[in-house]
Order: structure tokens, then sequence, then C-alpha cells
């Protein structure tokens, strides 16, 4: 009678030459788990990770250069005010000067701006009234979570009424407008140049339409979003006309070039992901080849004595 007091499984290794059909087949096995996860990661079209989002609250302020136009209920009825000096001499007939507020508001405390409140009243004469109002201003807008971006923006405001009116309020959000993704570091300042040619005596300089025109050439801008009106119909005799606005500048999903580094860990998780799968499949392959003797091999206990 025999009682069993210890197992252990006992292995065979298989050897074949340097130049035989079981290396062969090793050899393709190796290929299979390493070239073929990549054309399939490749033919996705994700690979090579292009371009990344992220968020970030730009800091935004206001740099004191703004232009309103204020137009009646005839073609030729406007007033128009402006903080620069040059465009106010150009159209000194049609300027009315406001009473004019802004104050930024950081309301949490962060250290970033989080909206603007601007107030304009406007004095009237007795043969004066407002039907549509057109108001641009000009902010500097930074970017720092990645690259250190910094622009010139404009907000544009614009609102036409059916009738005369004494008021109108603005709300609205401040936008990031990207035709191109953002660098992942350095400094971009490309675009941190005047929208307003501010020192100008030339009244074409001043055209609305040759300035937005241009403005939106550029491949990083700013636009106002989310735009509410409130307009306030009627006008007393000698009432100002009062053109207030607040806007607000939220957090926002910007896109970048991600780095080097990025670009090949993202590959690479996507890259390997594949490969287990094929690591495994290649395991089963080998396993049935060579447990099976398909392919002739030479047997070598690795049993010690």
């Amino acid at each position: 009678m025999l009682i069993k007091v210890f197992s252990a499984p006992i292995t065979a290794d298989q050897y074949a030459p340097l130049l035989s059909k079981a290396v062969i087949v090793k050899l393709c096995l190796h290929l299979l788990i390493l070239i073929p996860p990549f054309f399939i990661a490749y033919s996705t079209k994700g690979l090579w990770l292009r371009e990344e989002f992220y968020q970030e609250q730009p800091d935004v302020e206001f740099t004191r250069e703004l232009i309103v136009i204020l137009h009646g209920s005839t073609p030729h009825s406007i007033l128009t005010w402006s903080t620069l000096p040059s465009y106010n001499r150009l159209l000194q007939t049609r300027i009315r000067i406001p009473l004019f507020k802004f104050r930024e508001e950081d309301a949490n405390q962060d250290g970033i701006r989080d909206y603007i409140d601007v107030s304009m009243e406007f004095p009237m004469q007795l043969d004066d009234d407002v039907t549509h109002v057109t108001c641009l201003l000009i902010h500097e807008v930074k970017l720092s979570k990645h690259a250190l971006v910094t622009l010139r923006g404009m907000s544009y405001l614009d609102y036409a009424a059916a009738g005369q009116g004494h008021a109108i309020h603005f709300s609205g959000e401040m936008r990031v407008r990207q035709r191109n993704a953002l660098p992942s570091y350095g400094k971009l300042t490309t675009y941190n140049t005047q929208i307003l040619n501010s020192s100008s005596p030339y009244a074409s300089d001043y055209d609305l339409n040759t300035i937005i025109t241009n403005y939106l050439t550029r491949n990083l801008s700013t636009f106002v979003d989310n735009i509410i009106p409130v307009w306030q119909y009627g006008q007393a005799v000698g009432q100002p006309f009062t053109l207030s606005a607040r806007i607000y500048y939220p957090n926002q999903l910007l896109f970048y070039q991600p780095e080097f580094w990025q670009v090949v860990k993202f590959a690479w998780i996507q890259y390997l992901a594949i490969v287990i799968l094929f690591i495994f499949v290649a395991d089963v392959i080998t396993r049935y080849i060579f447990t099976n003797f398909l392919i002739p091999t030479i047997v070598m206990s690795n049993e010690k004595s």
C-alpha cells in the first residue's frame, strides 16, 4: 500500500535548431503580438492624439476702449461717443458725451474677474430719439493653464427695436473663438494687437464694418454669446437714454495641441490594450501547436534528479 506524501508537476522544455520550422513559427507568433495591434490602433484614426480639451476661465480686463452709436428713426439721426479722443474729434457734431461708469467684479474672490458692468447715460435733446443701439468694447484676454496666451478681444452688442425707447440693458457671456489649437507651452501674443486704431485721424479706420471684418479674420478672438437685450420703450422730454450691460466671463472649454509625451502615452495605452488580447491569442496557438507536437522539436525534461 502506497501513500502520497508529495506531488509536483513534471515539465518539459522543447528545443529546436535556429533554422527550423519551430523557430519560424515562434517568431511569427511574436510578430503577431507586436505588428497587427499597431495597424488596428492606427486604422481607428485615433492612435495619435491631435487635439486635447481642457477648461479654463480667461482672465479678462476692460481696456477702456469703446465705441457707442445710437441710431434714430431716420438714416441721418445718429449720435455717437467713444473713449478714443481721435474718434470724437472726427465726429464732433454727432458726439453726445454720456455719464460713463464701469465696474469689473471678482465675485468668488479667486483673483480672476467674473463679469463687467457698464453703464452710460446720454443726454437727449427735444428732437432726439433712439431706435437702434450698437456698442463695441475692447478687452485684454489672458489664458495661462497651458501656454501663456494674450490677445485683444472684442464684445459687440447690437439691437434694433421697433420703436423709440429710453433704455436698453444687455446681458451676455464672453466666449473665446478658436480656429486652431492652442500651443501646449510657451507664449502666444500674435493676436495681442490693436483692434481700434486709437491714434488714426481718418474716419475710414473707425468704420464698424471694416473693424469687424478684420477682426473676424483672426484665428483667435472673442465674441458675446447668449445675448439677452431688454429694451424699454417710450421716451419723455429731456429724459436721458440709458445703455447698460453686464458681460460674464465664464469657464470655457478650449482645445490645445498636446505635448510629445502626452501623445506617446495616449498611443501606448491604446496599443497596449490591443496587445494584451493578441498575447492571449498567441499563447493559445502556441500551446496547441507544441503540446500536440504539430512541429518537430527536441523534448528535454527539466526535472531535477
